[in-house]
């Protein structure tokens, strides 16, 4: 019985201690309002101001959603055909089991800078309108260690459009930053 009560105690002593630590820590620090408006001043808390206000229906308007749909040809290849990346491509069809178009799309936004009859200026994200332009995808690495390619697709064809805005033969990428 003597060494289940020193555990109680041991328990209690445990809790007492924590509890301090808990109470201690729960204290309240007064907020030095100096520091924190020297520091925070740039940022703006709290609703638009008036003048900005009658802004925002015409930026609103601005912002479309734009619709990017690229379509590739793809050539699927078994682990014996031995295909590797940097293999001449001419012989793609002649080595695929099987050849299909597979399509890939993305929604997002953008904002219109400026439009005219078969002319839109807009700017959105890269991710948005960049596809790339060759993909693969591996089987496991051979007894080399050098991964067989299962699919090689290369893109053939990318529309851009903005559905309220059409533009004959969709838009143009002018720039894209990948940086960004």
């Amino acid at each position: 019985m003597t060494h289940v009560i020193k555990a109680n105690h041991r328990g209690s002593i445990i809790g007492l201690f924590i509890s301090l630590i808990l109470l201690i820590g729960c204290q309240q620090h007064p907020i030095n309002q100096a520091l924190v408006q020297q520091n925070f001043h740039q940022f703006a808390f709290g609703l638009p101001a008036e003048q900005h206000l009658a802004k925002l229906p015409g930026i609103g308007h601005s912002v479309k959603k734009i619709g990017c749909y690229a379509e590739y040809t793809t050539w699927v290849f078994t682990r014996n055909s031995g295909i590797r990346t940097g293999s001449d491509f001419t012989i793609l069809s002649s080595q695929a089991v099987r050849v299909i178009r597979t399509p890939e799309s993305v929604i997002g936004t953008a904002t219109i800078l400026s439009y005219s009859t078969n002319k839109v200026l807009a700017v959105t994200c890269a991710h948005v309108v960049d596809f790339p332009d060759t993909v693969y995808t591996y089987h496991e690495a051979d007894i080399t260690g050098e991964p067989l390619i299962y699919t090689a697709s290369i893109k053939k064809s990318q529309i851009n459009y903005v559905k309220e805005v059409p533009v004959a033969g969709g838009l143009k990428i002018l720039a894209i930053d990948k940086q960004a």
